[in-house]
């Protein structure tokens, strides 16, 4: 399959991924993923993207889980700044969708949440991507 080919169809799979599904917070976190990687020209948003809006959420349940393992959210947030800091960029102003590694983990948190997909479990919310579900 070409490349074009490829990119169309991992971004009519995220479109077609049922956001209201998620708690309002996990939306937020994934917008502001998406925003995170608009703002620095990159081409898509990963999990440091995601894990960056988590972690820098407001009233959000992250930092103080990493707070209490020990964590220093600060210093964290620093480290996926110069992460992110490190990639390339691209020129134009499309739309970002998330990479194909991020989208497996979002498909594998849908199909977790239940088999039939009936009811939203824990991994439909921001304590889904905390736990690593």
């Amino acid at each position: 399959m070409a490349g074009a080919d490829v990119v169309a169809r991992s971004m009519q799979e995220f479109s077609s991924m049922t956001l209201d599904k998620w708690t309002q917070k996990a939306q937020h976190a994934l917008q502001a993923a998406q925003t995170a990687a608009q703002e620095r020209s990159h081409a898509a948003f990963d999990s440091e993207h995601l894990a960056l809006a988590l972690v820098t959420q407001a009233d959000g349940i992250v930092p103080p889980l990493l707070e209490k393992a020990g964590v220093e959210v600060s210093r964290l947030v620093l480290e996926l700044e110069a992460e992110l800091g490190r990639r390339p960029t691209v020129q134009g102003g499309a739309d970002v969708y998330p990479s194909t590694d991020l989208q497996a983990a979002l498909k594998a948190a849908l199909a977790e949440a239940t088999p039939d997909g009936a009811r939203w479990g824990r991994c439909l919310s921001v304590h889904g991507f905390a736990s690593g579900s």
